[in-house]
């Protein structure tokens, strides 16, 4: 019997967000995340860019649709994936967005610089469902008004 409880006849522990790791969760650069939420998969992609400033967008689709869009994303900024808040802790242009779970953070006092989170089992591929943008881009949800 392993740690989780889980035997080999089993099916692996299912968890809604496969790419978090201790509360941080890296979105590389270009590649999708598969998030499953209420039984739908959604995708998600992090872009970046460096013009006017390094900033980043998290796009959420299901099944190719748009679901939501979060724009011009700097550290502090917080972003709504399939129902749970998160907190950008760093962008890294050509690299990442890591974000932190909003609910697992009081202030940002004291915080230390954000990219440590690494290549390790935080990274890799995931995805979040339909949404549309609010007027100022910061990416309100189908999800915030009860979805």
């Amino acid at each position: 019997m392993s740690p989780d409880g889980s035997t080999a006849e089993s099916e692996p522990r299912k968890v809604k967000y496969p790419f978090e790791f201790e509360g941080r969760w890296p979105l590389r650069y270009h590649v999708p995340y598969a998030v499953v939420h209420e039984g739908r998969t959604y995708q998600v992609l992090a872009d970046l860019f460096a013009e006017p400033s390094v900033h980043g967008r998290i796009t959420i689709s299901h099944a190719g649709e748009l679901v939501a869009r979060h724009d011009d994303l700097t550290p502090g900024d917080t972003v709504e994936i399939t129902g749970d808040t998160w907190r950008v802790r760093d962008v890294e242009y050509r690299t990442r967005v890591v974000l932190v779970r909003a609910a697992d953070r009081g202030d940002d006092a004291g915080d230390d610089a954000g990219g440590d989170a690494g290549d390790g089992p935080g990274s890799g591929p995931g995805g979040d469902g339909p949404g549309t943008d609010d007027d100022h881009g910061k990416g309100a949800t189908d999800a915030q008004a009860g979805r």
